[in-house]
């Protein structure tokens, strides 16, 4: 190869990530994924159904942009920790297992790869305020799940780390509730959008999704399949609370309810009666007493086997009650 020749082959993986994905990464895009990469705006929304590669696309994306951009600083940011080292992990195993890319590593931990032009990738969660972000100052912010992340982080804490860098925002997600900023930048015209349905992605069956719409309702799967924002006024609990309620914690363990003697906290049960079509689940929520309100968080999910006599399913609740402090309502 001339001198001229690989400077030309630079060139091409500086400024065509689709080749760069190809070439370097040696993987096989859909349309849908080429056209997300090939786009250079600075504020993109991708609102794709399950399954369809937005998280691997994504971490293409910004694997190019950290390789080919000296001294950037790459945040993926998600509600919890757990959700956003899902794409670090993808981004970490492709960098990892290419020896060229490997080479250019000079320090990884699980939250965070740096780079030898001074480039570096961390991933953050944002938790229900925020507050681990500030301070943060970022080329590219990738807001993974952005439906679930609320509003006030990403419009008061998120958007203001790029106003002194030109940064560019990626917000990608299944679609979830229309009163939150994920939505309303989805229909933005100064937005690139793109919206993505199950059946666009090769390797999802016809099959599989037509056993999908029968096994899980129509509203649940135009959202996960469709990438359809559904209103939710046939819904008892709206969208918004339902979001409020999701941080990353650490559950409770079904171990702990055979112990002796009760777990200390003020609880609140729900059970959701099915037998033979629909599951019946059972959750509990804590009460967290906070400086200014309480909240309420998800820390215990049951889900019986279809057919599951109601005897057995009331003697469960009953050993529930017996453990914990169960507040009547």
């Amino acid at each position: 190869m001339t001198s001229e020749d690989a400077n030309q082959l630079r060139t091409s993986l500086r400024n065509n990530p689709i080749f760069f994905a190809e070439a370097i990464l040696n993987l096989e895009l859909f349309q849908y994924q080429a056209e997300l990469l090939k786009c250079t705006s600075k504020r993109i929304v991708a609102c794709w159904a399950r399954q369809t590669g937005k998280t691997t696309t994504i971490a293409i994306k910004v694997i190019h942009f950290a390789y080919t951009n000296q001294k950037t600083t790459t945040l993926i940011i998600s509600r919890g920790l757990r959700q956003s080292m899902i794409m670090f992990g993808i981004i970490e195993n492709l960098i990892m297992k290419h020896p060229i890319l490997r080479k250019s590593v000079t320090k990884s931990t699980r939250t965070q790869i740096q780079l030898t032009n001074r480039s570096q990738i961390t991933a953050l969660p944002c938790g229900p305020d925020g507050a681990g972000l500030r301070g943060f100052t970022a080329d590219l912010v990738v807001m993974d799940e952005a439906a679930f992340i609320p509003e006030d982080v990403i419009a008061s804490v998120i958007f203001p780390m790029l106003a002194t860098t030109n940064g560019s925002a990626i917000m990608l997600s299944t679609p979830w509730g229309r009163d939150h900023i994920y939505y309303r930048s989805f229909k933005n015209p100064n937005y690139w959008s793109q919206h993505v349905k199950a059946t666009q992605c090769p390797l999802i069956t016809q099959t599989f999704l037509t056993e999908q719409r029968r096994d899980i309702g129509e509203l649940r799967y135009k959202m996960e399949y469709e990438a359809e924002f559904i209103e939710d006024e046939n819904s008892f609990f709206k969208q918004d609370l339902i979001r409020q309620c999701i941080q990353d914690y650490d559950p409770l363990d079904e171990t702990q309810l055979t112990t002796e003697g009760k777990i200390a906290g003020n609880y609140y049960l729900g059970a959701d009666f099915g037998k033979k079509v629909d599951y019946t689940v059972i959750t509990l929520l804590k009460q967290e007493q906070g400086e200014n309100s309480d909240s309420y968080r998800l820390i215990y999910l049951k889900q019986f086997p279809l057919g599951t006599p109601y005897t057995d399913i009331v003697a469960y609740i009953q050993r529930l009650n017996q453990k914990l402090d169960i507040t009547k309502g």
